[in-house]
């Protein structure tokens, strides 16, 4: 079976339905379950075990490893800097371990930058290092989704340049706030999905411009406002008509009772709490659903290859 179809092929037929399920999924919850990429990694190590068996063991064992440390690593690295969710991270995981190299079915990707990098350059060569720099930043396939990825991203800013000229809260004194973050109602904080942004505390722009970032990678997530409604409907009282800007807030009890929660200092976060629940509006930075950019990358590398490539000779 795998000598009729290719392992591409195979690969692309997996890495497509699980994004868009994926997708979708964090769309609507902005979470991911595990267990969405459990059995496309097993079919990635088992697409790879048939390669390196079939073929030359030793250059796909490379490719395979430059993939995963490369790709694999950077993830990581984004997602402790917490720009990255878990299901982000995950995500270029897979595509790391499932596309060490660039697929390639019939005429795909359209655009080929023209200059061929393979590992056996990069093993007798007497400068392995640029050449690995060359070979990753061309035919590492997890390089040009990431590289696509961020294009895509880019409409997430302009989004929110257009919600803050639309409600008056656009200032050209604030790039970095008009792009990455919006004024919202504190009713509607448990319909959304975002992080809360305290105001920046320094008087210089540059601390400023730092906190709050900082802010917007570890502020309050507004999922806190609506989990807390569930739990207070579900175990406090019998009224399924919550508000939570006119009920007690228990964070102890509701700590207790809810793992993906954890308190630093009960007294002082119930105090945070309560301080935001007292003002009419917020900033916040909105939570991305990043799966769908990746999906979008992922594609889009698949079928037209690096994006900046393709654009680049036109500009020129």
């Amino acid at each position: 079976m795998l000598d009729i179809i290719s392992t591409d092929l195979l690969r692309i037929i997996t890495i497509i339905p699980v994004l868009l399920y994926a997708s979708y999924t964090d769309i609507k919850s902005r979470r991911v379950k595990d267990e969405v990429w459990a059995i496309p990694t097993l079919i990635a190590l088992i697409l790879l075990t048939y390669d390196a068996y079939t073929g030359n063991t030793l250059e796909i064992g490379i490719a395979a490893a430059i993939s995963l440390l490369i790709i694999g690593g950077a993830a990581f690295i984004i997602y402790q800097l917490r720009i990255f969710y878990g299901a982000d991270y995950k995500a270029f995981l897979l595509i790391a371990i499932l596309f060490p190299w660039q697929p390639t079915i019939n005429s795909l990707p359209l655009f080929d930058v023209g200059m061929v990098y393979t590992i056996q350059t990069i093993i007798n060569s007497s400068e392995p290092f640029y050449n690995l720099l060359m070979y990753s930043s061309i035919h590492l396939f997890g390089f040009t989704v990431f590289v696509n990825t961020m294009i895509f991203s880019i409409t997430y800013f302009i989004i929110n340049i257009i919600h803050n000229i639309r409600n008056d809260t656009f200032k050209l004194s604030k790039p970095l706030r008009n792009t990455c973050a919006r004024k919202v109602s504190v009713n509607e904080l448990q319909n959304i999905h975002a992080q809360i942004i305290e105001k920046p505390k320094s008087k210089n722009k540059i601390k400023q411009g730092y906190e709050l970032i900082s802010n917007g990678l570890t502020g309050l997530s507004t999922d806190f406002f609506r989990d807390y409604e569930q739990w207070y409907a579900e175990t406090q009282t019998v009224s399924k008509n919550v508000d939570i800007k006119n009920i007690d807030i228990k964070l102890k009890e509701f700590v207790e009772d809810n793992e993906e929660w954890i308190m630093s200092n009960e007294e002082k976060d119930l105090q945070y709490i309560k301080n935001i629940l007292q003002k009419d509006k917020v900033w916040v930075t909105p939570g991305v659903p990043f799966i769908v950019p990746i999906t979008l990358g992922v594609i889009s590398a698949i079928i037209f290859g690096n994006l900046v490539y393709m654009i680049l000779p036109i500009i020129i």
